[in-house]
């Protein structure tokens, strides 16, 4: 198990702790178990404003895990909200681009 906090509070859902530990500088797109990021972890936690948080603070929902595979692949998998999929295939800083 990965040990730095930003994995442990991303999979409880906790987004205030989420929120502080990014104002901490904590590295949202650290690799951790399995090559998983952060992001992995908020689909456990069934967050959506978690997800929201990392995407806002440079996470990358395009980074795969050891296993080639992208977050949004998971979240489909593990049947996470329909909203959070739909964040995950199109992240805030991917509709920012298009403008």
């Amino acid at each position: 198990t990965c040990a730095l906090p930003i994995y442990t509070v991303c999979s409880w859902g906790d987004a205030e702790s989420v929120a502080a530990l990014i104002a901490a500088g904590a590295d949202v797109n650290a690799r951790g178990d399995q090559g998983g990021t952060p992001l992995f972890n908020a689909v456990v936690g069934r967050n959506v404003e978690v997800v929201k948080l990392l995407l806002s603070a440079g996470s990358n929902p395009a980074e795969k895990n050891d296993y080639g595979r992208l977050v949004v692949d998971y979240a489909r998998n593990v049947s996470a909200p329909s909203d959070m999929v739909r964040l995950l295939e199109s992240p805030p800083n991917a509709r920012r681009a298009k403008r």
